[in-house]
């Protein structure tokens, strides 16, 4: 079955101490992707309801590692094993830190990162760190193409309605030209077509095989004549594998255990059971 999808690991819930252990095992398992995801500070009692169905899949005293620092470090630690974040949320973050920590993590990791950025959906999130919400999208796509000026330009410049930027320097450009590939997130009409316009992939959170479907039809259309997303789903250990390769997933990033205190039987059981091959 592993030749219809890849599938990657949702590494937030491991413990931060075993963490370079993880990302090593499913190396050597054949697991084709590691993916660490974020939240600045959460609190108590989150006031926004969670757009994705009845509860957030985290509790607010979860451990949460900075998920470009986690990722240099699991870079520098495997070999062949893809790096992506799942997600990062732009519209909080200061984009010239972010880009100096993408840069890092894709130079460490000879050039396997992948970049999952969402506009972020926790209010209560952004009003902690004194950030707009209601602009969080505007400011999601204008800090995409101050990264992209950042990545590509000699001189990097830009002049736009949040940023600024003199004609700067900034050096040691991406391993990946011109960029590591940056996914979207999201499933309202603005977060898809924002995909479709912006994005080198696109990524789905908890949901199903015919709501995936039905998104990406939505994206083969905006997309036009331009060559499709690669699609990834966030799922969880009982994730219909079949049923996300037949309607075109191309990734599922999973949690394969029931118990994040069994993660390495966890993960060697499911590799066996879906016949994932060892690295050499």
């Amino acid at each position: 079955m592993s030749n219809l999808i890849d599938i990657g690991i949702n590494m937030v819930p491991i413990p931060p101490e075993d963490l370079v252990e993880a990302g090593q095992l499913a190396e050597e398992l054949g697991y084709e992707s590691l993916w660490v995801g974020e939240h600045f500070i959460v609190p108590w009692e989150t006031k926004a309801p969670y757009p994705y169905g009845e509860a957030a899949p985290f509790t607010a005293d979860m451990n949460f590692l900075e998920p470009l620092a986690a990722l240099s470090a699991l870079g520098v630690a495997t070999k062949r094993v893809r790096l992506g974040t799942c997600i990062i949320v732009l519209p909080l973050r200061d984009p010239y830190l972010t880009a100096r920590a993408i840069v890092t993590a894709d130079i460490l990791s000879g050039g396997r990162l992948e970049v999952g950025c969402g506009a972020g959906w926790l209010k209560d999130e952004f009003d902690i760190v004194h950030q707009d919400f209601a602009t969080r999208g505007r400011r999601l796509e204008e800090g995409l193409a101050l990264l992209d000026e950042l990545f590509s330009a000699s001189r990097p410049q830009f002049n736009g309605a949040f940023w600024k930027l003199p004609p700067s320097a900034f050096e040691p450009k991406p391993k990946q030209s011109p960029r590591p590939p940056v996914i979207l997130g999201g499933h309202s009409a603005a977060a898809l077509k924002r995909a479709a316009r912006l994005a080198d992939g696109w990524m789905s959170t908890m949901t199903n095989p015919s709501a995936v479907a039905r998104d990406l039809e939505t994206l083969r259309r905006e997309r036009g004549d331009r060559a499709p997303l690669k699609s990834s789903v966030l799922e969880g250990p009982d994730a219909d594998i079949e049923a996300y390769a037949r309607v075109g997933a191309n990734r599922l990033i999973l949690v394969p255990w029931r118990d994040v205190k069994y993660w390495r039987e966890g993960m060697q059981s499911f590799a066996e059971s879906f016949g994932l091959r060892a690295s050499a």
